[in-house]
């Protein structure tokens, strides 16, 4: 900058011109650097990481678990099997509980995502959760409500009916080829199916609103 004025006033002198008519005012900083200024601005801001997706995502989540809770049972009911319905027939690449677990994930955006087996993976009931209803025997069993069993092994299955003594399911690789099909029984035929050493081994669930 100091070169810049030496110069521009030794030209000015030898010319009889006028330093200020003849450009030797420095320049400021908006003039030097032009539109770089507001380039650089734009620049910084561009660096600070934009978390504002965070919120919209926690603020979605909130939105749809209040949606979820403010529906009645039969709606949430319907919900999941309607969900699983429209696996039918499809290979899902999933075992029985990460279908039945992503089913009730979808049906519920998000907010609700089935429990753990317990004690351990041949369990025949869920870990804790304020979000899951024991409903008892399977003759109070409702469309949409999930079945934990030990066949013997351990199965998940969503209740697709349970009319007169017959009680149809909708799962995925009851044929150990995690494709999703429905198949029906009867209760008697169920129940002598996961009766083992004279316990019954079962647990029925429905998934509530939290």
């Amino acid at each position: 900058m100091k070169t810049f004025l030496k110069l521009c006033l030794i030209v000015a002198l030898a010319f009889g011109i006028s330093v200020v008519s003849f450009g030797c005012i420095a320049p400021s900083e908006e003039e030097l650097l032009g539109s770089d200024t507001t380039n650089a601005q734009d620049d910084a801001q561009d660096d600070v990481e934009d978390d504002s997706s965070i919120g919209e995502n926690e603020d979605a989540l909130t939105w749809w678990a209040q949606w979820w809770k403010a529906l009645g049972q039969w709606s949430r009911n319907n919900t999941i099997l309607n969900r699983a319905k429209a696996d039918n027939g499809k290979y899902v690449g999933l075992n029985c509980k990460n279908w039945a677990r992503k089913v009730v994930s979808d049906a519920s955006k998000g907010t609700i995502t089935i429990p753990a087996t317990c004690p351990g993976e041949t369990g025949w009931y869920w870990c804790g959760s304020s979000k899951v209803q024991n409903m008892g025997s399977i003759w109070n069993a409702q469309p949409g409500n999930v079945v934990q069993m030990n066949l013997p092994g351990p199965h998940t299955a969503i209740v697709s009916s349970n009319i007169g003594g017959n009680i149809c399911w909708i799962d995925s690789n009851y044929k150990l080829d995690k494709t999703v099909r429905i198949h029906c029984q009867t209760v008697a035929a169920f129940l002598k199916m996961v009766t083992i050493n004279g316990q019954q081994k079962y647990t029925v669930y429905q998934i509530t609103g939290g």
